[in-house]
């Protein structure tokens, strides 16, 4: 029987040594102080960190640790997105697009749209509501937690707390036709039925409708909705429940009222004022001002199919984000990085978080340990430290100079398991001859302009890049697009390194000739990348 026992327990040890994971760092980042630290051995056991320390003396530790040799790569904690929305087709931005799927086909889409916020580095997010009624949110919060489908960590709000007409009433029919919906509230006491019931089925956050808002044909986003009265209502309930509030609030009275409430975090905080500002800093309310997602559509609401009201709207409140994001970086509000738009737009919000006064490494924190904070889980998630979640991403470059780094998120884990490592050998022609990097860029015209723009790409641009060592050639797609004309310009490439020389150290950047940018009406400012072969 001893020695059963003392077998048993020696597998036993065996089996938790072989479990644990080593991941060498090349370098890794201190989120916290923005300081890197060379060579790095991060042990994972359970799913958490156990311990740190330079490699070779991890490694000497742990000599049993499956190794994951991250080497030549940047390596920072696991992204936050506080402000997402997961459930349905993210293309589809109509008034009437959610209203032709079931809550079902939604969930179906929201699996898909998980495995793409993980894909870029995001291993938690915050969802900041839905219309559905029956919280597709929450079955994809619970599938992950249970590892029954694969995605980034989910902090879920319920419906969207909003009154009749209001941002947040999806009735968009004649007044003849029948709909409801069981998140539109009149009064305090409506407001307290729907918050119970979010409550009742699990939300982790109240989210509320302050303001009008940009997506919805009829509110007006500088109107404060919700009442006072209605604010503090839904406050009390959750808090007393243990649940925190966020409020979508745009208009200056709509995001004094939510502070002067006590909520937990303002949404977009787009036309903050001063005043507003010094009570957020004072309250220590949190702000996710969402800074690219006004950006994006103001430039591109026609091509996604906003309609003309809703694109009036955008286009009028961009003109007052600098201002107030100005305001809310001057009087030290707590800012936490959230997008608001489809994942593949996750790394513009860390340039458009830069381009308004952060410093990247300001923005990076926006996105670790001050949404951990928000969320309340600083004890486990947003920096790489011993007893934390083993929640890691790699990235080339230095991302506390230019956030263009995120751009290519090169390895993910979650909790200690690998769900994306990039690292691997690349593609290879049937032949076994080497595959070529492709550079894709958007690039619009005027019509009247376009043939001149045509000329001068194929006359003197292109030819012009064959100088560079590692440039193999071009192909230049133009079509129709409206009164614009739209470019697509893919350069094809040997290496990363020829890139670089093209496009410097970020890669990403857009590269735009003199004489094109007077042509040009609007470009992409950071190119895509994909790895390709030929085949005939």
């Amino acid at each position: 029987m001893r020695r059963a026992l003392l077998v048993f327990l020696l597998c036993a040890t065996q089996a938790s040594a072989a479990s644990r994971t080593l991941v060498r760092a090349g370098r890794l980042l201190d989120v916290a102080t923005g300081s890197w630290s060379n060579d790095q051995g991060i042990v994972v056991a359970n799913g958490r960190i156990e311990s740190i320390a330079p490699f070779a003396r991890a490694r000497a530790a742990a000599a049993d640790a499956a190794l994951v040799d991250l080497g030549d790569l940047s390596v920072l904690p696991g992204l936050v997105d506080c402000h997402a929305h997961l459930l349905g087709n993210l293309k589809e931005i109509s008034a009437v697009g959610s209203l032709r799927m079931s809550s079902a086909e939604g969930v179906v889409w929201g699996v898909r749209n998980l495995r793409e916020w993980l894909e870029r580095g995001f291993t938690t997010v915050r969802d900041a509501g839905e219309i559905d009624a029956a919280y597709g949110q929450f079955a994809l919060r619970d599938g992950v937690a249970h590892g029954f489908i694969q995605g980034p960590r989910i902090f879920a709000a319920g419906s969207y707390v909003s009154l009749t007409g209001g941002h947040g009433d999806a009735n968009v029919f004649a007044a003849d036709q029948r709909f409801e919906r069981p998140n539109l509230a009149d009064t305090p006491e409506a407001v307290a039925s729907v918050v119970r019931r979010d409550l009742k089925y699990g939300a982790d956050w109240i989210k509320l409708m302050g303001t009008g808002g940009i997506l919805d044909p009829f509110s007006d986003y500088t109107m404060q909705e919700l009442s006072d009265e209605q604010i503090a209502t839904a406050v009390a309930i959750a808090h007393r429940a243990g649940r925190r509030v966020m409020v979508h609030a745009e208009g200056t009275s709509g995001i004094k009222a939510a502070v002067r409430a006590g909520v937990d975090s303002i949404e977009h905080g787009t036309m903050l004022d001063e005043e507003g500002a010094q009570l957020m800093e004072r309250k220590g309310t949190w702000l996710v001002p969402t800074l690219y997602t006004f950006q994006f559509g103001a430039e591109m609401g026609e091509k996604i199919g906003l309609e003309p009201v809703m694109l009036a709207k955008v286009r009028r409140i961009l003109s007052a984000q600098g201002p107030a994001f100005r305001r809310a970086l001057a009087h030290h509000v707590r800012i936490a990085f959230g997008l608001d738009n489809t994942p593949d737009l996750l790394p513009r919000e860390f340039g458009a978080l830069v381009r308004g006064g952060m410093t990247p490494l300001a923005a990076i924190q926006a996105a670790t340990i001050n949404a951990a904070e928000l969320l309340g889980q600083k004890d486990s998630l947003g920096s790489v430290a011993p007893g934390k979640l083993a929640d890691l991403i790699a990235v080339r470059g230095d991302p506390t100079k230019d956030v263009a780094a995120f751009e290519n998120v090169v390895f993910v884990m979650k909790e200690g398991a690998t769900v994306k490592d990039a690292r691997a050998a690349p593609l290879t022609t049937a032949q076994g001859g080497p595959a070529m990097i492709l550079r894709i860029w958007h690039g619009f015209t005027k019509a009247k302009d376009a043939d001149e723009y045509d000329r001068l790409l194929r006359m003197e641009i292109l030819p012009g890049i064959h100088r560079i060592e590692g440039y193999r050639g071009a192909w230049l797609l133009r079509r129709a697009a409206g009164q614009e004309v739209e470019f697509v310009t893919i350069t094809t490439w040997d290496s990363w390194e020829a890139i670089e020389r093209f496009a410097g150290k970020g890669r990403t950047a857009s590269v735009i000739h003199p004489a094109a940018a007077d042509l040009l009406t609007r470009h992409d400012e950071r190119s895509e990348h994909f790895e390709g072969v030929w085949v005939p």
